[in-house]
């Protein structure tokens, strides 16, 4: 069951609703089907690609802290949006929902991490999928890295994405400038996170 048009609301959904539909999606079947393309930076034929990868830090510390910053979903604490519900440990399975909030409508989206980066200690990350609780269909995947050469620490953003309904079709490049928002202020929280010492809880 598709429940997009239970994603869009006027009023903010409020905490036991937002756990009862990320509970619904523990278990269902993600809204498509190249489960894992992201870790190979992959774009399926029909989707929109989108990337942006910048330099947040300098050294292992900052390294460490980026981890931390990840591990804790900072790069979704925006301004116009959040983590909602119980905030899972990173690991394959676990939802991820975040609230946002824009022309004055909230939007619930759901997510289940689908793969863990973690084999590399100069590199953390994962990927997470989209449940049929969402406004788009697609991957995207959130990476650290620290180049042991030049002492960076960088943050890159990578997903595929297509419109869900007819209605986000004829949205499409408004998502799609969204996303770009998202990439940029998703990064600006990260470069804080790295270089704030209370990231690292």
């Amino acid at each position: 069951m598709n429940t997009n048009q239970q994603g869009l609301k006027f009023r903010r959904p409020d905490d036991d609703s937002i756990h009862v539909i990320a509970d619904l999606h523990r278990q269902s079947v993600l809204t498509y089907t190249q489960i894992g393309w992201t870790s190979r930076s992959e774009c399926p034929v029909g989707f929109a690609k989108n990337k942006s990868d910048a330099v947040i830090g300098r050294g292992e510390r900052d390294f460490e802290r980026a981890k931390a910053a990840i591990q804790n979903y900072d790069m979704l604490r925006l301004g116009w949006m959040q983590p909602a519900g119980d905030h899972d440990p990173i690991v394959v399975g676990s939802v991820v929902s975040t609230l946002a909030r824009k022309l004055m409508v909230y939007s619930l989206n759901v997510n289940r991490v689908v793969y863990v980066d973690d084999q590399i200690s100069t590199r953390f990350g994962f990927g997470f999928g989209t449940t049929a609780h969402h406004l788009i269909i697609g991957e995207e995947r959130f990476t650290v890295c620290f180049d042991e050469q030049t002492g960076d620490v960088s943050y890159e953003i990578f997903s595929f994405s297509r419109p869900g309904l007819l209605l986000f079709r004829l949205a499409f490049p408004w998502l799609r400038h969204l996303q770009r928002s998202f990439c940029r202020d998703s990064t600006d929280a990260m470069c804080v996170a790295c270089q704030d010492a209370t990231a690292m809880r």
